[in-house]
């Protein structure tokens, strides 16, 4: 008889993600030397899109897809999380080094737990902070050695852009 067990490669594909994720911060660095913050954001979506434009046409109720509260949705998603959170980080990471706004990246845990909580009454339980407030301080041990040889003038521009990344791709 055989067992059913479920199939491995969601889970390659999330690990796969996750690497590309964390990759793609140092790789941009290298590439801001080249490349504008704008274009280069412009540059990593149009990428982004052709690579979902396989599966445009799967899932979901097509009356839904068009509905127009699902459109305003999605227009504010293409605005915050594909325009001006990316277009911060890039602002950002050519301001400071590519170690510490990978680390600055873990707000946007952060940032997505506590607007869920604020604006759409989410339950976040005391384990649930804990383990946001856990991020938090992990990603500032991290990044202190670092955050004290940067100067407080790129700091001061750095950290805001990363963090209002962090929020605004999550809004």
């Amino acid at each position: 008889m055989a067992e059913d067990r479920p199939s491995a490669v969601p889970v390659v594909w999330c690990l796969l993600s996750a690497a590309l994720f964390g990759a793609s911060t140092p790789a941009s660095k290298l590439l801001l030397d080249g490349v504008g913050p704008l274009t280069l954001a412009g540059l990593l979506y149009l990428g982004a899109a052709v690579a979902t434009l396989p599966f445009i046409r799967k899932g979901g109720s097509p009356t839904r897809r068009w509905a127009p509260q699902n459109l305003r949705r999605l227009g504010g998603a293409v605005l915050f999380g594909g325009v001006l959170g990316p277009v911060a980080l890039l602002v950002g990471l050519r301001a400071s080094p590519s170690a510490s706004v990978s680390l600055w990246l873990n707000l946007e845990t952060t940032a997505t737990a506590t607007l869920a909580w604020t604006l759409f009454k989410e339950n976040l339980g005391p384990r649930g902070w804990l383990a946001n407030g856990l991020v938090v301080v992990a990603g500032v041990l991290l990044a202190a050695p670092e955050g004290l040889k940067v100067s407080a003038h790129t700091r001061s521009r750095a950290s805001p852009a990363i963090t209002g990344m962090s929020v605004r791709t999550r809004l």
